[in-house]
């Protein structure tokens, strides 16, 4: 769950896991300072926030701040 400066649009980092690189891209559409409102993991999006481990070479991870989507419960 990053934590950023509001006016900072988006950010990319590179992680080395057991082997694995995760390509991290976190975007800020709405100038929010928390809240992740979407992950994607090679372009798929999960549910939460835990990415499950993977032995591929690299893992593409976009993080999308935000304010999460309301629901009807």
């Amino acid at each position: 769950d990053p934590v950023i400066p509001t006016h900072w649009k988006s950010f990319k980092a590179q992680r080395i896991f057991r082997g694995t690189r995760y390509d991290i891209e976190v975007l800020n559409p709405e100038a929010v300072e928390s809240g992740v409102k979407t992950i994607l993991v090679n372009g798929k999006s999960i549910t939460g926030n835990i990415i499950k481990l993977e032995t591929k070479q690299s893992i593409s991870v976009q993080v999308i701040l935000g304010d999460r989507p309301t629901t009807n419960d």
